[in-house]
């Protein structure tokens, strides 16, 4: 699926080191699966290996989401958004579009005891969407001013509970 020519590259995560984890992992996987199956097999039990190839298959399966890649491409005029999560460059799901976003914002979680970050679009003043978590403020202001450079949109700084700072990036009459 192409993207649209308007629409610039703005955030591409990084997976390559998941990957090869998830290729050793499948390597040294693949011997003792290779010797049970065939253990099953030759002990006539065909419904057990069936059930057992088939829980491997799920098990790898699940192993592709830590390696999938999320890709955000920004139309800055517009304001809007193009959110797709790939595999060796497929898409996976199908794609999501943002559009008419005022500005974007950091939070901090309402939990206490947790010091996770959440990255929200918003689209006015009561209507927003959630995009990305962060595990500390500063990788969540750092993915937040990316998006605000690509979108060309201020933004909101509410990493300590109850202290929102305001970010005036770009004068929204000039565009």
């Amino acid at each position: 699926m192409m993207v649209p020519e308007d629409y610039e590259l703005v955030y591409k995560t990084k997976g390559n080191l998941l990957f090869y984890l998830f290729g050793l992992a499948l390597i040294f996987l693949s011997i003792p699966v290779f010797f049970k199956t065939m253990d099953l097999f030759v002990n006539n039990k065909a419904v057990t290996c069936v059930k057992f190839i088939t829980a491997i298959f799920f098990f790898l399966f699940c192993g592709v989401a830590l390696i999938h890649k999320k890709v955000l491409y920004a139309n800055k005029n517009e304001k809007s958004i193009l959110l797709r999560y790939t595999f060796f460059g497929l898409p996976i799901i199908k794609d999501s579009f943002f559009e008419d976003i005022q500005y974007v914002g950091v939070h901090i979680e309402n939990d206490v005891k947790s010091k996770d970050f959440t990255i929200k679009l918003w689209f006015s003043d009561n209507k927003n969407q959630p995009i990305a978590y962060r595990f500390s403020s500063k990788a969540a202001l750092e993915f937040e001013e990316i998006l605000s450079d690509g979108l060309k949109i201020s933004m909101l700084d509410n990493t300590i509970k109850g202290h929102k700072n305001w970010i005036e990036k770009y004068d929204e009459t000039v565009s």
